[in-house]
């Protein structure tokens, strides 16, 4: 189907326009007196070159943001044209699950320039945009309760470095946290929405045996077996102001740690005991 229309001309009108999607996976263009009917794949494919130049030219930012040590936390999409499902999964297919819709994506750039114009008076910040915790076992591994780490909400704002710690004795002798990031909680604390599954697993060995061991530690081949008198085990979770978070977990009677960054290689460190 040939649309007939000069795209690199009505790029920016398209991109005013109301539309909206229909089962059939039609867009719907009100254009006065007519309401043009077309076929989702027609528009992918016709806007298909000029999502590929945009994502071009983004290359600086995307290999930033893939790289090991990257401090930037994600893509957020802004605009109208972002409602086109491929937008987002172009970008997906380039920078992964680091790629957001903005909570407001049709008016930000009217708020930006709102901010920019009167930053002071409207007392801007910068606030986390998901919520992280991590999944722990209760009842000597009879049952699981979900940790909420951070909450997100509009208060839950951003202003220097954030640290949160929990401390305890461990009960086995290698720990598994699950972290997941979630876009809200239900009534008894559950993660629900927006929900990325617990793929920041880690499993530390928390048996001064295991953590100084001359072979390499492997948790899937160490049977986990319950402890007495475990060791006291602190958490400590560091937020940015970039909202970057680390976590390191250190076994306080053996001052031997283990710290990972979303996204970033695993280290470990440690003296044992004397």
């Amino acid at each position: 189907m040939d649309l007939g229309v000069d795209l690199e001309t009505t790029y920016s009108a398209v991109a005013a326009m109301e539309f909206t999607l229909r089962r059939e996976r039609n867009l719907l263009v009100d254009l006065d007196s007519t309401i043009l009917h077309i076929p989702m794949a027609e528009v992918a494919r016709a806007c298909k070159p000029l999502i590929d130049r945009t994502i071009e030219t983004m290359e600086p930012l995307s290999s930033l943001l893939n790289g090991a040590n990257s401090d930037i936390a994600g893509i957020h999409l802004v605009g109208g044209t972002t409602s086109l499902p491929i937008v987002p999964r172009r970008l997906r297919e380039l920078c992964g699950r680091k790629v957001h819709r903005s909570p407001h994506p049709t008016p930000a750039t009217a708020i930006d320039l709102a901010v920019a114009a009167d930053a002071d008076t409207l007392g801007i910040g910068d606030r986390l945009s998901r919520g992280f915790g991590v999944f722990r076992e209760t009842e000597s591994g009879g049952g699981i309760e979900f940790d909420v780490l951070v909450l997100t909400d509009q208060t839950t704002r951003l202003a220097g470095t954030t640290i949160i710690t929990r401390k305890y004795r461990c009960r086995h002798n290698i720990g598994v946290f699950r972290f997941v990031e979630f876009s809200r909680t239900d009534a008894i604390g559950e993660p629900v929405g927006d929900l990325i599954p617990p793929r920041y697993r880690r499993s530390p060995p928390l048996d001064e045996t295991l953590q100084y061991s001359s072979a390499e530690f492997d948790a899937d081949q160490v049977e986990v077996q319950e402890i007495n008198n475990g060791h006291v085990i602190e958490e400590t979770y560091t937020i940015l102001e970039t909202g970057m978070i680390t976590a390191t977990i250190t076994d306080v009677d053996t001052d031997w740690s283990i710290t990972a960054t979303k996204g970033r290689p695993t280290t470990s460190t440690g003296t044992g005991r004397a």
